[in-house]
């Protein structure tokens, strides 16, 4: 499957926009169950965007460093690519409504949403932010992968602080209203929320929502769309990965390493035939004097 990220990987001075996926396997189903509780959501994306990038441009199986180095939209974009190969084209977004907790599903058109968003554009970018004394010149990329990494352990006892990290390792070059050069470290913290509204405006993927209305009291609200979340809900189904082995070695009795290897599709396939074709199976009778 091919993906064009609007921002992509940039080699030697080139930036590599279009990518392609692997086709899903138990292999990469298996690694997502096992890795689960044992990295960051950041990590575990990462991970997954490994196994299943075939290349982004020229560049050829990308690295962990390198696919860490997407920025964190493009990353989403690859994660609902993964997830339209599990789920189709439309998935159900399920979300309580924050005013009375009324449980609420809507639509979401996948590969739509995959063509939503930036395109074409620059991870680097300048901004001015005026103050009374003249203007600050910020220089600043875009939120990565690895920087949700970086921010991920300290983001689990003091959230405020992580924020400011991903926003001040974002900070390219800092020149205040004079011309002069300031350290990254000393941005002022008025500033942040500021730049990360520049974040959210240069990459439209990387916070997903859908606006969701309560029929029962009427609140509007939006509801996050995590293309990860969504992977690892769609695959946990029926006990997963581990359940379609078991019932494949059962009916089949093929190995694990076998089952694991075939590509999802033809997996489920398979399954379906057994489901379809084994015939009932009656109690058998006896007969005696």
């Amino acid at each position: 499957m091919q993906v064009r990220l609007a921002f992509g990987l940039e080699e030697d001075g080139t930036r590599h926009r279009l990518a392609r996926l692997r086709e899903l396997t138990g292999n990469e189903e298996l690694l997502m169950a096992e890795l689960a509780d044992h990295l960051t959501p950041a990590a575990y994306a990462t991970t997954l965007l490994v196994a299943m990038t075939e290349r982004i441009g020229s560049v050829q199986s990308p690295s962990y460093d390198q696919c860490a180095a997407l920025p964190v939209g493009d990353r989403e974009r690859l994660l609902l690519a993964i997830c339209t190969m599990v789920a189709g084209s439309q998935i159900d977004l399920v979300a309580n409504c924050p005013s009375c907790a009324t449980e609420l599903e809507i639509g979401l058109p996948l590969r739509e949403m995959l063509d939503a968003g930036n395109a074409g554009s620059e991870a680097d970018r300048t901004i001015l932010i005026s103050e009374s004394e003249g203007d600050w010149r910020v220089e600043m990329r875009l939120p990565n992968g690895a920087d949700q990494e970086r921010c991920a352990a300290t983001a689990l006892t003091d959230p405020s602080r992580a924020a400011r990290d991903l926003v001040v390792g974002c900070v390219l070059r800092l020149i205040d209203p004079e011309g002069k050069p300031v350290a990254v470290t000393d941005l002022p913290t008025a500033y942040e929320s500021i730049l990360s509204a520049e974040f959210e405006k240069a990459d439209e993927m990387a916070d997903l929502s859908a606006t969701m209305t309560c029929p029962d009291c009427g609140t509007a609200f939006d509801a996050a769309v995590d293309g990860l979340g969504v992977l690892r809900a769609a695959l946990g189904q029926s006990h997963g990965i581990f359940g379609d082995v078991y019932r494949m070695a059962r009916r089949y009795h093929w190995s694990e390493r076998e089952i694991l290897t075939l590509p999802r599709t033809r997996r489920k396939r398979y399954l379906a035939l057994a489901d379809e074709m084994e015939p009932l199976r009656c109690p058998a009778s006896s007969t005696g004097s």
